[in-house]
C-alpha cells in the first residue's frame, strides 16, 4: 500500500493487473467507500446536508470500482484495458451503472417484487450527469442562468435535506453489499473470461464460472441467482441465441 507521501509523487498505474494486486485494490475500494459513507452519515446527523450529499455521492463512485477492477483484470486486449482504467478514474463513468446496481440490490433483498417494479425504482434514480452537477453545486458557489438573468448560488442557502437523504440511502445500499475478493477467486474469474469468445453464450459462460466459484467455496449457493436470471432475461429480450446444449 502506497504511503500518503508516496502517493502524491507516483503516476497512475495503467498496465495489466494480476489477481494479487487486484484483490488489494478491491479491498482498498471497499474500505475507502466505507470511510466516505461514514463521513456522509456523520455530516447528515450534524445537518450538514450539502456536504453529506457530496460524501455519499463519492461513496457511490468508489463502490463501483470493484466491478471496473474485474473488467481490467479480465480485459482481453490493451484497448479495453485502457478504457477500463479511464473509467476507473472518471467520475461520471463510475456512476454509469449505479441505478442498475441498486435495482439488483432491490431484487436480492425484496424477492417478492417483480422485475418491472424493481426496474422502475432503479430507473428513477439520478443520471451520472445529475450526480456530478449536484455534487458541484453542493460545495461550490456559482452564477446560474435564471431566464437570462444571473442568479447567485450559495450552497448553504439551498435546501439539500431530501437530496442528501436519497444519496445517503443509495450509498448505504451499494457500499454495504461490497465484499473483498481473494486472489484464488480472481484467478477463476480471469481464467473463464480469458477463455471466452464473443460468440459464446453469456449465460453459459457465467453459469460455468458460478459453478467453479461455488465448488471452490468462493461464493454461497444463491448469490448468483439474480445475476443469471438478468442475463437470461436480456438474452430472451434480444432474440434467439445459441442454446446451452449447443454450447
Amino acid at each position: 500500500m502506497a504511503k500518503p507521501q508516496d502517493a502524491t509523487t507516483l503516476d497512475s498505474y495503467k498496465a495489466e493487473l494480476n489477481p494479487d494486486n487486484t484483490a488489494s485494490l478491491i479491498q482498498a475500494a471497499r474500505l475507502s467507500a466505507r470511510d466516505l459513507l461514514d463521513t456522509g452519515e456523520i455530516l447528515f446527523t450534524l445537518k450538514r446536508f450539502p456536504h453529506s450529499m457530496l460524501f455519499s455521492t463519492l461513496a457511490i463512485e468508489e463502490s463501483s470500482k470493484q466491478v471496473i477492477l474485474l473488467s481490467i483484470l479480465c480485459a482481453p486486449n490493451e484497448r479495453q484495458r485502457f478504457a477500463a482504467w479511464k473509467s476507473y478514474r472518471n467520475h461520471m463513468a463510475k456512476t454509469q451503472g449505479s441505478n442498475k446496481a441498486i435495482e439488483s440490490q432491490i431484487r436480492v433483498n425484496f424477492p417478492k417484487l417483480s422485475r418491472e417494479q424493481a426496474s422502475k425504482i432503479g430507473s428513477s434514480g439520478p443520471t451520472p450527469k445529475q450526480l456530478e452537477r449536484n455534487k458541484q453545486l453542493s460545495v461550490y458557489s456559482d452564477g446560474l442562468d435564471n431566464l437570462g438573468e444571473c442568479a447567485c448560488h450559495y450552497p448553504a442557502a439551498s435546501d439539500w435535506r431530501e437530496l442528501a437523504w436519497e444519496r445517503l440511502c443509495e450509498a448505504q445500499s451499494l457500499v454495504h453489499s461490497l465484499r473483498d475478493r481473494t486472489p484464488k477467486e480472481l484467478r477463476i474469474f480471469q481464467k473463464h473470461f480469458k477463455q471466452r469468445s464473443d460468440t459464446d453464450n453469456p449465460h453459459v459462460v457465467l453459469t460455468k464460472l458460478k459453478d467453479e466459484l461455488l465448488e471452490n467455496g468462493c461464493i454461497q449457493e444463491g448469490w448468483w441467482d439474480t445475476i443469471l436470471q438478468d442475463v437470461q432475461y436480456e438474452l430472451d429480450q434480444s432474440g434467439p441465441m445459441q442454446s446451452e446444449s449447443e454450447s
